[in-house]
């Protein structure tokens, strides 16, 4: 029998982890007038010690979902699966936010250009044949 996550990667590992926590805090203060937001919240306050850890970041990442209007679960299902096909963390938690977000052109010494710039032909290197038909 093999034990549970030995393949998994650590964003699921932190998303499953994470979900987990949420529905502790859920059922040791069922209360109906809080929304799943605020039980992320209740979980962020109750796990302080866990601050800065991918844990915490994983917690903070549902918040932002649950805030866009995503469900918990569909959060989590997303990022186990995001993970599985070998997505860094980033992209398994906060997929709404990088799908939207631009894409920085960033060349070799930290420089942001424009998309434009880069399109350009003179910005490639050219290799041109300077032998002749013959």
């Amino acid at each position: 029998m093999t034990p549970p996550f030995v393949d998994a990667k650590m964003p699921e590992v932190c998303a499953r982890v994470a979900f987990r926590l949420v529905q502790k805090a859920y059922k040791n203060e069922p209360r109906r007038d809080m929304s799943g937001a605020e039980y992320i919240i209740l979980t962020l306050a109750i796990c302080d010690p866990l601050r800065g850890s991918l844990v915490h970041s994983a917690l903070l990442a549902a918040l932002f979902a649950q805030r866009k209007g995503i469900a918990l679960r569909s959060w989590r299902d997303f990022a186990i699966t995001a993970s599985r096909c070998g997505k860094g963390f980033r992209h398994c938690w906060y997929a709404e936010y990088k799908a939207t977000r631009r894409d920085p052109r960033v060349t070799n010494r930290g420089v942001t250009t424009s998309k434009v710039a880069t399109d350009h032909p003179s910005a490639y290197s050219r290799n041109i044949d300077t032998r002749e038909d013959t």
